[in-house]
């Protein structure tokens, strides 16, 4: 991408990203497996997403700056992070709905995949924030407002 940006929220999402994908392929207390639970596939599915666009953007910010995308593929680079912001906000905020109020880390006690859910909500939103103008503009003056 042409302009450069903090990779924190990034490197934060691979956390409960991977996270995620542990507690939910984990066998549960009474050795039943996790991955019989519809919610528990779509958990796993949100965590390797999540992982994959991650590592990509990150692939992409590194050696971005020495590829030569042209006219329409800098655009593509430019909207690409966008994109998946928006993704993951979307994935994360419906995993930590579905998995905290339904199952299977409907309390503190499963704490390992609760707070991924909802820790992975709080990053992507982080990121979509530093990526989306629009919604940073929104967040700005929302803070400003208050303040």
């Amino acid at each position: 991408a042409s302009r450069a940006r903090s990779k924190g929220p990034l490197f934060g999402l691979i956390v409960p990203s991977v996270v995620l994908i542990i507690a939910t392929t984990t066998d549960n207390s009474f050795g039943q497996s996790r991955l019989d639970l519809d919610q528990c596939k779509y958990g796993l599915s949100v965590g390797i997403i999540s992982l994959v666009g991650i590592l990509f953007l990150l692939a992409l910010d590194d050696r971005g700056s020495r590829l030569d995308f042209g006219r329409n593929g800098q655009r593509m680079a430019d909207t690409l992070p966008k994109l998946v912001a928006f993704v993951l906000v979307c994935l994360w905020a419906a995993a930590a709905i579905v998995l905290t109020f339904d199952k299977p880390f409907t309390n503190t006690s499963l704490a390992n995949g609760y707070f991924a859910c909802w820790l992975g909500l709080i990053l992507s939103f982080c990121f979509a924030v530093q990526e989306i103008e629009e919604l940073r503009k929104i967040v700005d003056d929302a803070t400003a407002a208050s303040a």
